[in-house]
């Protein structure tokens, strides 16, 4: 799996969680191009980031490269709806230490 990063703060923790489940992956700038992403062969791409926000983006990739395009369904919100998530199962966050 590959982590296209548009910027995204939480690159690195998403890559932790993907390696967790035992899938192999590999966070890259949003630079990289669609000639380097077709050789790598990835089974899918996550997008992180605000850059990833960008109307028609997914589509376009998904069309182009292949494989299955990942975007959070809200993305302004999603940190505060992950970590109101947390809280509510704060035994989770115990157990990760």
């Amino acid at each position: 799996v590959l982590i296209l990063d548009f910027g995204g703060s939480y690159s690195q923790l998403l890559a932790r969680r993907v390696r967790d489940c035992h899938v192999f992956c590999e966070i890259k700038p949003y630079t990289m191009s669609v000639q380097e992403i077709q050789k790598q062969n990835y089974c899918g791409i996550i997008l992180t980031g605000g850059g990833a926000m960008l109307r028609g983006l997914p589509e376009l990739l998904e069309k182009d490269l292949q494989v299955p395009i990942l975007i959070a369904e809200s993305p302004l919100t999603c940190v505060a709806e992950g970590t109101g998530t947390l809280l509510d199962n704060i035994a989770l966050l115990e157990e990760d230490q």
